[in-house]
């Protein structure tokens, strides 16, 4: 009897130890519900397979502890008052509803015959939408089986580590490329390298060859960002390496040529201000603006044109206002409006440009990013290019070292 009271007691304390050792490991897993996608032209049916479909490929992510509870997006909208689209202090609201750590939502829409998946990831616990992905899926792949992998592919960009983009430019073909000290590749025919997914994060960057000093420098990768170094290798003197310093003061000169270009282009802002508000100003353009209200506005005695009309498309039409203005003066006017609908766009270019150098060349002032000792050496360099598009803007920053 004894014995089997110690076998007894002995097994508790063994299942005991074997709960307490699991906690940590379940407690490392983040608590996720995907939330039933909402179908902009109500193809309900086709919304719940493609949901189930993301809700199974979610719940194969390491470190995810998917929910089976399944409720939609439209449902918890609807039941804290929020808009078509969820804020982020919404979105709070429903994790803590759904005691979530992680929330999966989006909507689907059809484009052109297909459907337009767009599916955001939620971490209530900062408070940020982490991450958006788009994917356009084929109208013919409807069943929840047929929508696996895209599942998948959109599941593993949205989980996957926060990333950025690295491009080295060389003088050196056949370099050898390594990143944190580990060898990332080598460089192709012309000298460049390139790698689409780098950690987000300043990394330690080098580049040798046989017969030339290695070169040595650092880089910060921001998310969604693309940034260029150019390695220039130096013929091999038995001197060393060639870094991205010198013996003399530090100066950072990324930081300050970012800001000088931030300076710049405010001044593009400020000129497009003053130039618009002269155009306003013109005795020509205003009186010329008179007569057209004069000639087409019911409430001052005119007749109201045919078709829509503005005292710019008038002018550029060469219409003289029934006589009130001449064939020059509408000339002049339609230069006027040309002018003031490019600086109209300038302006905000300027500005995103001024905000975005600015910005940047703080941060790297403050963290020391680009900093050049005053050696012999070529200075080093910035390039910022901005590109624009109908869905948002992208900053691809070229750092010379």
């Amino acid at each position: 009897m004894r014995h089997a009271l110690g076998l007894r007691f002995l097994s508790s304390l063994l299942f005991a130890a074997a709960l307490v050792t699991s906690v940590p490991a379940a407690a490392q897993d983040a608590s996720v519900i995907v939330l039933g996608l909402t179908s902009i032209e109500g193809d309900d049916e086709y919304a719940r397979n493609l949901t189930g479909a993301i809700r199974n490929q979610a719940s194969r992510v390491p470190g995810w502890q998917v929910s089976d509870r399944e409720v939609t997006l439209a449902q918890m909208s609807l039941a804290h008052g929020c808009g078509d689209v969820p804020d982020v202090e919404c979105l709070r609201q429903i994790a803590a509803t759904l005691n979530a750590q992680r929330l999966l939502y989006g909507t689907v829409r059809r484009q052109a015959g297909d459907f337009h998946l767009t599916l955001s990831l939620f971490d209530a616990e900062t408070g940020h939408i982490d991450r958006t992905v788009e994917q356009t899926l084929s109208s013919r792949r409807t069943d929840i089986d047929d929508l696996r992998e895209p599942a998948r592919t959109v599941v593993t960009q949205l989980s996957g580590p926060v990333t950025g983009a690295l491009r080295i430019a060389s003088n050196a073909p056949g370099a050898t490329v390594s990143v944190d000290g580990e060898v990332a590749g080598t460089t192709d025919g012309e000298g460049g390298f390139s790698m689409p997914a780098i950690a987000v994060g300043e990394h330690a960057i080098e580049v040798s060859a046989p017969g030339r000093d290695p070169w040595t420098g650092t880089v910060t990768i921001a998310r969604d960002t693309e940034m260029t170094l150019d390695a220039e290798l130096a013929e091999s003197t038995g001197g060393g390496q060639h870094q991205d310093g010198g013996d003399g003061p530090s100066i950072n000169w990324a930081g300050i040529a970012l800001i000088a270009a931030g300076a710049l282009a405010f001044g593009g802002t400020i000129y497009s201000w003053a130039r618009l508000e002269a155009i306003n100003s013109d005795p020509q353009y205003r009186a010329y603006t008179e007569s057209f209200r004069m000639t087409y506005d019911p409430m001052r005695g005119g007749n109201p044109p045919s078709t829509y009309l503005t005292n710019c498309s008038a002018a550029a039409g060469g219409d003289t206002l029934g006589g009130r203005a001449d064939a020059g003066a509408a000339s002049s006017v339609a230069d006027l409006c040309s002018e003031g609908d490019t600086l109209e766009v300038l302006q905000y270019v300027f500005l995103g440009v001024a905000v975005a150098a600015a910005g940047t060349g703080a941060i790297f002032l403050a963290t020391g990013v680009g900093e050049s000792g005053g050696s012999e050496d070529e200075a080093p360099s910035v390039t910022v290019l901005p590109s624009f598009s109908p869905e948002g803007g992208r900053i691809t920053a070229r750092v010379r070292f």
